[in-house]
């Protein structure tokens, strides 16, 4: 008898600690209930006996051992029964449905109609073959997988999917949404990034649990600390002497402060636009720290730049402002800052992680101990 190693119990549980805590950075309030069901659901189809010996033998040439579209099915499922958004519902098919590869089209593994009576293509009906399958597989193991989800009070869902008779219907129903869903994807932005949060939050949580990295908690410093900090280095750096020009780079960055503080909570798309050798680097960065305290704090923040020489000479400066402030920054410097392109020395990530497995946790919103 094979013996089951779904990875349910090791790390579905801790696949929805984690996905939850990048949901609270990513995702929008309102949308926990989503990530909880997207993540209880991404490995279901990991329960069936042909998945099993994939596991333990190494047999690829199984379709039925494929669990993606039958985990996306029954996130849909359980979406249906635990969601008042059906939007949401079809979010978490799409992202369980593609979290082992690049996003797909919106209509894929659907009925491009929601008729019924229309003549279901053949590969279309091959694919639901697989899934009725692989539906009566599990049926023979029903009670384990009812007692691993009664964990988070599934179990009446699972029982309700195995036994479920209209699984042609909920694609139907999903390929109605998939269409709504496509054309506003082309006219509203925010439904485009809200589906991209969930599944970055999914499979951001299953990598983590699954190579068994602990998370680190991003940490942040105050706007006023690190622009305290920002003072006492221009002074340094220019001798408490004040040129021409540091006058206008002071008065574009307190320029550029006093427009964001005056935007109204809705604007959330902001362009800096000044010449060469005005302090870009500082405003672009503490725009973003001023932003995000207005915003409630809690966000990544990422600074993009185009040339390798960019990164380091900018990731320099800013380290500069937190090395001020927090004593052996060197050693734990992961959780505020990180610096990532192709030739970047990956040596702070492991003492940064030394820190977080072995050292002080994070406290709260605004930092770490220091």
């Amino acid at each position: 008898m094979i013996r089951f190693e779904s990875h349910i119990d090791k790390l579905l549980k801790v696949h929805l600690q984690e996905t939850m805590e990048n949901a609270k950075y990513s995702l929008k309030s309102g949308w926990d209930k989503t990530a909880e069901v997207a993540c209880l659901s991404h490995d279901f189809g990991k329960y069936t006996i042909y998945f099993q010996n994939r596991l333990h033998y190494g047999n690829r040439n199984d379709e039925r051992a494929d669990h993606s579209y039958i985990s996306a099915l029954f996130g849909a499922f359980a979406g249906m029964r635990l969601l008042k958004d059906e939007n949401h519902v079809f979010y978490i098919y799409h992202a369980i449905l593609c979290h082992h590869k690049s996003v797909s089209g919106l209509r894929d593994g659907l009925l491009e109609t929601d008729k019924k009576g229309v003549e279901i293509p053949k590969a279309f009906q091959h694919k639901l073959d697989i899934v009725c399958q692989q539906i009566e597989d599990m049926k023979n193991h029903r009670a384990e997988i009812i007692q691993d989800y009664s964990s988070w009070n599934y179990e009446e869902i699972v029982d309700e999917f195995l036994d479920h008779s209209g699984l042609e219907n909920l694609i139907r129903k999903l390929g109605k949404l998939a269409y709504g869903i496509e054309s506003r994807f082309k006219k509203y932005a925010d439904n485009y990034i809200y589906f991209q949060s969930l599944y970055s939050a999914l499979i951001s949580g299953d990598k983590f649990s699954a190579s068994d990295t602990p998370m680190i908690l991003p940490c942040e410093l105050p706007f006023v600390t690190l622009n305290g900090s920002r003072r006492i280095s221009v002074e340094e750096r220019t001798k408490g002497i004040k040129s021409e020009m540091g006058i206008v780079r002071e008065e574009i960055f307190t320029n550029i402060m006093n427009s964001i503080e005056e935007q109204p909570e809705y604007s959330y798309l902001y362009s800096i636009t000044s010449p060469t050798g005005t302090g870009k680097t500082y405003a672009g960065f503490f725009a973003a720290v001023k932003l995000n305290e207005q915003l409630g704090g809690g966000r990544k923040i990422i600074y993009a730049l185009p040339f390798t020489s960019i990164i380091n000479q900018n990731f320099n400066e800013i380290y500069k402002l937190y090395a001020r402030e927090i004593r052996d920054f060197e050693k734990r410097s992961g959780p505020y800052l990180m610096k990532h392109h192709s030739l970047a020395d990956v040596d702070y990530q492991t003492k940064s992680m030394m820190w977080i497995n072995k050292g002080p946790r994070c406290f709260g919103k605004t930092g770490c101990p220091m």
